[in-house]
């Protein structure tokens, strides 16, 4: 059993679309940000072991910047909080597939 979440800079459109379309690998109109990687390199100092439940890999720098989908394991749901807290002050926009909602971060 697992959680969906994913992570990206504030762009218009329905959040719910733009997972749909990050789980068919389109990532059209997601901006490249440095707030999106310090979040995805904080994330991995503060919570190193959710590195396998993470995308993109880290083999595939060209989209490192855009977003994160962490597919979190019933074993890992107890760091939700500090993962949804670290977002609001890093990434953007976070949204869950599995609840359908919108936690929305800082607008930039």
């Amino acid at each position: 059993m697992s959680s969906d979440f994913a992570f990206w800079k504030a762009i218009p459109g329905d959040p719910e679309q733009i997972y749909d379309h990050l789980c068919e690998g389109i990532t059209t109109g997601l901006l490249a940000s440095a707030d999106v990687l310090r979040f995805r390199e904080e994330l991995l100092r503060r919570l190193p072991e959710l590195k396998d439940e993470l995308s993109p890999a880290e083999f595939e720098p060209e989209y490192i910047d855009r977003y994160v989908v962490l597919t979190l394991a019933y074993r890992s749901v107890h760091n939700l909080d500090e993962i949804l807290d670290l977002a609001e002050v890093s990434a953007g926009p976070a949204y869950s597939v599995s609840l359908r909602s919108r936690r929305t971060a800082c607008a930039w």
